[in-house]
């Protein structure tokens, strides 16, 4: 399987890869199609405690990282997206996996082996740059993680979710007059470390209190002052600042 032109675009124009796939170090790796996997929904992509010898790529398609405890209960910690990287610190601690990966939907996948992660850090001081950071961000994005569930409800959890986005990817941004929710109910349940029932319940309780109002998967925000107050402390900063930004260039 080789990668078609818009599929190689993509993985050019953001993530990990973005700009470096015209350089013959990448450029090696990405032109092997054994390299290049296809996986339908459902489909485990990397098995908890298995050791895959190499990276994951995300070219398209979205994955769920899901961590289990020794009873079997498990929580969705990520969602993995186009350009995203999955499976570094096997590669640099050479561990064993402790989360299971799977393919939300269909997706397609970059396998970087070992030697050519390694070889890709020692040649390009660019991608060692976004490696590091990108292994910072997802230690920070753990330890949120842990403090939202150890202390926020899961009506907070959810609105921080719905203007955040996965990856804090909308975080800085102004509230939006409406959300779109991508997951299935069951997953996001899952995502939010809460059940079905209970995010059920979150939605009704945001309604009720005249917060939002769903039209199927959209969710409109009728009081956003309301809203903006269940956000964590990052978010609520985020939106202060955005705020005094534009209240200083209405002054001017």
């Amino acid at each position: 399987m080789t990668l078609s032109a818009s599929e190689f675009s993509a993985l050019d124009a953001h993530g990990i890869v973005a700009g470096l796939l015209g350089q013959d170090l990448f450029r090696a790796v990405i032109d092997r199609p054994d390299l290049h996997r296809a996986f339908a929904p459902g489909e485990v992509v990397l098995r908890k405690e298995s050791r895959p010898g190499g990276m994951f790529v995300v070219i398209h398609g979205t994955l769920e990282m899901i961590l289990s405890n020794r009873q079997g209960v498990e929580h969705m910690v990520r969602v993995a997206k186009a350009g995203d990287c999955l499976g570094v610190e096997s590669v640099l601690c050479d561990t064993e996996a402790v989360y299971e990966l799977r393919a939300l939907t269909r997706a397609s996948l970059l396998f970087v082996p070992k030697a050519e992660v390694l070889a890709w850090i020692d040649g390009s001081p660019a991608f060692s740059r976004r490696l590091m950071h990108l292994l910072a961000d997802d230690v920070a994005d753990l330890y949120e993680e842990l403090e939202g569930l150890q202390h926020r409800s899961t009506i907070e959890r959810l609105a921080c979710y719905l203007h955040c986005g996965e990856g804090r990817e909308r975080r800085g941004q102004p509230l939006l007059d409406e959300y779109t929710i991508a997951l299935p109910y069951m997953k996001l349940a899952q995502r939010l470390g809460a059940s079905q029932p209970h995010l059920s319940r979150a939605m009704r309780n945001l309604e009720d209190a005249g917060m939002i109002a769903r039209h199927g998967r959209r969710i409109q925000i009728r009081d956003a002052a309301a809203f903006s107050r269940l956000l964590c402390t990052a978010c609520q900063q985020s939106l202060r600042q955005q705020r005094d930004k534009s209240e200083a260039r209405a002054v001017r």
